[in-house]
């Protein structure tokens, strides 16, 4: 019985996925606070991890950053009307 094209090239990808994530192996994903927000009428606030601190409006480049896949990003609550934003880059990049 022979294998169906489709098994075979979902196994290439198989393979091809392991290769990357042998190179990717030693690296740990690290997690940053970007921004802020401790009351719901205030807006969020950038802090010092930011990467796009130095652009006029930096929150407005994390949320371009995340359409192009280029950042992952969180919200946590910490308490009443309390956020913290964080970010992360993925490990593969398309």
């Amino acid at each position: 019985m022979s294998k169906s094209s489709s098994y075979q090239h979902l196994r290439e990808y198989q393979k091809q996925g392991s290769k990357v994530e042998n190179n990717v192996g030693g690296e740990k994903q690290f997690w940053k606070v970007i921004a802020i927000k401790k009351d719901p009428r205030n807006f969020w606030i950038p802090t010092e991890d930011c990467p796009y601190l130095d652009n006029r409006y930096p929150l407005e480049r994390v949320r371009y950053a995340v359409e192009q896949g280029n950042l992952i990003v969180a919200q946590k609550k910490l308490g009443p009307f309390h956020y913290e934003l964080w970010a992360t880059e993925p490990k593969l990049k398309v």
